[in-house]
């Protein structure tokens, strides 16, 4: 029997699908849902000049991205609330490896772990947590 499930709960609306389809996975079972969220770290890049960024640029991306996430756990809590089930979600800001890594471990005290499909063309963070729930989570 299901009993909790975990869900990567990308800050990305393209990856929405994965935290509606948790939701109503925990409903058909009465599951517990727990969602983790990531507001990545900005990486940082050497301008073409040869410089860092400014401080208020890094701190800028970090805001965006941390708003994001929000914004997904805020969504996500009133579809979860709606429907009945019982969920609660957290956030990390961590850079991208660190992230795949948390997810990894986080995963492994569920019943079950749903992230969303990425596109197989582009290689981003999404692919390193689906790396992780396979092969880190137990």
């Amino acid at each position: 029997m299901i009993k909790d499930i975990a869900l990567h709960l990308s800050a990305d609306t393209k990856h929405e699908a994965a935290a509606n389809y948790a939701v109503s996975v925990a409903d058909a079972f009465g599951a517990h849902l727990a969602a983790i969220t990531f507001a990545y770290e900005p990486v940082s890049l050497v301008t073409l000049m040869g410089g860092v960024p400014p401080a208020d640029f890094i701190n800028a991306q970090r805001a965006l991205a941390e708003e994001a996430a929000k914004a997904a756990m805020t969504k996500f809590g009133e579809t979860a609330r709606r429907v009945g089930v019982a969920a609660d979600v957290r956030l990390e800001i961590v850079d991208f490896v660190d992230a795949a890594d948390i997810f990894g471990h986080f995963a492994r005290r569920f019943d079950l772990s749903i992230v969303g499909q990425t596109n197989p063309d582009v290689v981003g963070p999404q692919n390193l947590i689906i790396e992780a729930a396979l092969f880190q989570s137990g």
